[in-house]
């Protein structure tokens, strides 16, 4: 199998089980989203005056800007992971070999 489709696999496996396990917990505990994405994105466009709409878009392009920022950067990790050379091992005895150090 080529080492994109592994790398693309292995990472979605990860952010799955990332997510139903945070979900799982938030639903255990009672407790809800964090706000601080949010947040960051409210203050980002105060500094910028960047006007998001009236109330109520404002509150949703504001978490949807959120959700997009904290985009988990493990889920590049298979993009990264394809790039990555494949290492070749090599053969014989340490005595042989020379250190790169």
């Amino acid at each position: 199998m080529h080492t994109l489709v592994k790398g693309l696999i292995a990472g979605a496996a990860g952010t799955s089980a990332l997510n139903i396990a945070t979900y799982l917990d938030m639903a255990i505990r009672a407790r809800a989203a964090s706000s601080t994405p949010q947040q960051a994105v409210e203050k980002l466009t105060d500094l910028t005056d960047v006007d998001l709409g009236d109330d109520e878009q404002a509150d949703h392009r504001k978490q949807a800007l959120a959700a997009l920022g904290t985009t988990d950067p493990r889920q590049w990790s298979a993009r990264r992971g394809s790039r990555t050379p494949s290492r070749t091992w090599r053969t014989g005895s340490p005595r042989t070999r020379r250190s790169r150090c």
